[in-house]
């Protein structure tokens, strides 16, 4: 489904609750504070948009492309990202689209982001408690604040991640080798 040349301008605070997207290409779109509640967007495409302040608890983002998103302040609480690609975008030109994904503030509890692609991804203050982050790529990621209690991040990739000031706890499972910061 393209819905690239189709005017959605409207949909910023709109209620798309449970909603199938799947395939979507939604480039650029504003769903800024939507209720996005359950909905579906497995392999769409989401280029540049902005989703700050969303709702997207227990949404279904599978292999999505989130690249160069906002998702400031997001509730991600229960959703699925699994082989999600959220790192920096890479087209350049308009719009600055090279941005890294900004998941500022972002709350991401009990998250599948396994296999997720989250390099150079801005995760600051993030809420990543119970998160399963198994084999995700956080190459040059910025974690700075991140909640990470009971967080899974076996197998992930680290190089490079800065985890100042990252709380965890006793049940934060880390990477084979991985030594986290005192």
């Amino acid at each position: 489904m393209d819905l690239s040349d189709t005017d959605l301008r409207g949909l910023r605070d709109a209620n798309l609750a449970g909603a199938d997207l799947s395939g979507a290409v939604l480039y650029g779109i504003d769903l800024s504070n939507a209720d996005l509640t359950g909905v579906t967007l497995v392999h769409a495409d989401l280029y540049g948009a902005s989703l700050s302040g969303a709702v997207l608890l227990a949404a279904d983002l599978r292999n999505a492309k989130l690249r160069a998103v906002d998702l400031s302040r997001a509730d991600l609480t229960d959703a699925d990202l699994r082989a999600a690609k959220l790192n920096r975008g890479g087209r350049g030109g308009r719009n600055n689209p090279r941005r890294p994904t900004d998941l500022t503030g972002a709350k991401l509890v009990r998250a599948n982001l396994g296999q997720a692609n989250l390099s150079r991804a801005l995760l600051v203050r993030v809420d990543l408690t119970g998160a399963d982050l198994r084999d995700a790529i956080l190459r040059g990621a910025v974690l700075h604040l991140a909640s990470l209690y009971g967080a899974n991040l076996e197998g992930a990739d680290l190089k490079g991640v800065d985890l100042k000031g990252a709380t965890y706890d006793a049940d934060t499972k880390w990477p084979a080798g991985f030594k986290p910061p005192e």
